[in-house]
């Protein structure tokens, strides 16, 4: 994936969209070492899990790793098949599509404390997008397998978990059907 003069407002197609196959969840990011008490104090510090308690975030921090994305770099690519949750620790993400006419075109960027890729954990469909970091970032993934365990290990916070990724997809649906509205 390369960039090719995007404006500030991320418009103009200013990306190349880079065809291959993802091989690997992240593939050419670094997975970070850290130990479950940091990582458990990475998700203590984020609004999204503000009313878990202590017990409930180190549960949910022992499924999740760490990884740190270079900017410019694609976390997922539209079409891809690897199911996983991202929490961002540190950095923007750039959720980017192609138009008809085959330019990329950036939707929107989320920033720390926000999700990517709920909807992929949900339905298990492909991506319907394709997510590249804007700048260098540390990401707190939440993979397929490890989302499953947790409905059956802590099926309580599996819900709380359920629920929250609810909201934020109503939240997302909410946005882009104002916007949607305004090309009517």
């Amino acid at each position: 994936m390369r960039r090719t003069g995007i404006d500030s407002a991320g418009n103009n197609g200013g990306f190349v969209m880079d065809k291959s196959p993802s091989d690997a969840i992240l593939f050419g990011c670094e997975e970070l070492f850290w130990p479950l008490e940091r990582r458990g104090e990475e998700l203590e510090r984020n609004q999204w899990l503000s009313d878990l308690g202590w017990p409930e975030i180190m549960a949910l921090a022992s499924y999740m790793s760490p990884y740190k994305i270079p900017a410019g770099t694609a976390v997922c690519r539209e079409g891809d098949r690897e199911v996983f949750l991202c929490l961002i620790c540190d950095g923007v993400i750039d959720v980017v599509k192609e138009d008809s006419s085959g330019c990329a075109k950036v939707l929107t960027s989320i920033s720390r404390g926000k999700t990517i890729g709920e909807m992929s954990l949900i339905d298990g469909e492909p991506r319907s997008a394709t997510m590249i970091a804007r700048s260098d970032a540390t990401l707190l993934v939440l993979k397929l397998a490890g989302f499953r365990d947790l409905a059956e290990v802590h099926p309580r916070l599996y819900g709380k978990l359920a629920e929250k990724i609810a909201r934020v997809l109503s939240q997302r649906l909410r946005q882009t059907s104002g916007a949607l509205a305004e090309y009517i």
